[in-house]
């Protein structure tokens, strides 16, 4: 898990208004709002449950778990909030053909995201779909979609939420 092995509270950098127009950009009205994000630093733990797996091999049991939280960053590179999450493995195997259930929050200085998504790992799959089903303060009530989609190079990932109207 690339942020997978991921996610450390992290404290807003900018004020409340500055964070929203820096990590917001707007589509028309009836297209509802897009927010724009990368994650990059953070920590992580894997907790692996019993049984346990082998380090070598990586291999993963049902109800292993990992906990983290990355830093989010505007486009700007203004510190824009964090992102926790914490996925359960519900299939058994090599961590590289996993698949987790996963909840988060993504942190920002006006509001909060609530995430949730079943995140299969494969070697083959870069792009993580999650959807947003709740939110507080000016996100009260949001839903929509969450793209992730990692660099190709260094532990950065471009996030994109569409939230609906």
């Amino acid at each position: 898990m690339k942020r997978r092995t991921l996610l450390l509270a992290a404290v807003v950098a900018a004020s409340a208004a500055g964070i929203a127009a820096a990590a917001t950009s707007y589509a028309s009205p009836s297209d509802g709002r897009t927010i724009r994000l990368v994650e990059r630093g953070g920590s992580s733990t894997i907790v692996d449950n019993a049984p346990t797996g082998n380090p070598r091999t990586r291999l993963l049991s049902a109800g292993d778990f990992w906990a983290g939280t990355m830093k989010l960053y505007a486009d700007s590179d203004d510190r824009a909030g964090s992102l926790h999450v914490v996925c359960t493995a519900t299939v058994s195997g090599q961590e590289s053909h996993t698949r987790f259930q996963c909840q988060g929050t993504v942190r920002l200085a006006d509001g909060t995201l609530a995430l949730a998504a079943l995140i299969e790992r494969h070697p083959d799959k870069d792009v993580d779909h999650i959807s947003v089903v709740g939110g507080t303060g000016a996100y009260e009530g949001a839903r929509g979609t969450m793209t992730s989609t990692p660099r190709s190079s260094g532990n950065i990932t471009d996030d994109v939420i569409h939230l609906l109207p």
